[in-house]
């Protein structure tokens, strides 16, 4: 029995379901989604890349600047730049944290996925 064949289209509709993100309303009105990397394109991937790793470098750093890497970070990954950047700009350090943490999770970030487990 042959395998179905498989579509560009019909693989990057899975995509979105397997690569997920995290949506979140905005203040302004709608919402912006704060994209898993795998789903940026590459220069896009690369500079979000970047900025999550510079997180790892902020520790020790004063909070000031720690929160600055997190804004950054989210702002790399967001479907909407502009929006999420106004609207994390003057999120308390609790919030900005828990939106991380719910991002990470979203997409599983640190964790490679594997079709065998």
């Amino acid at each position: 029995m042959a395998a179905a064949p498989v579509s560009l289209a019909g693989l990057m509709a899975e995509a979105t379901t397997v690569y997920t993100g995290l949506p979140i309303e905005l203040r302004a009105g709608g919402t912006a989604t704060l994209l898993n990397p795998v789903m940026l394109d590459d220069e896009h991937r690369d500079e979000a890349v970047e900025k999550m790793a510079a997180l790892d470098l902020a520790d020790g750093m004063p909070v000031a600047e720690q929160l600055a890497a997190v804004r950054d970070a989210l702002t790399s990954v967001a479907d909407d730049r502009d929006a999420v950047a106004a609207e994390i700009a003057d999120w308390p350090a609790p919030a900005l944290l828990l939106v991380f943490e719910h991002y990470t999770k979203a997409c599983q970030l640190g964790e490679a996925s594997s079709s065998s487990s």
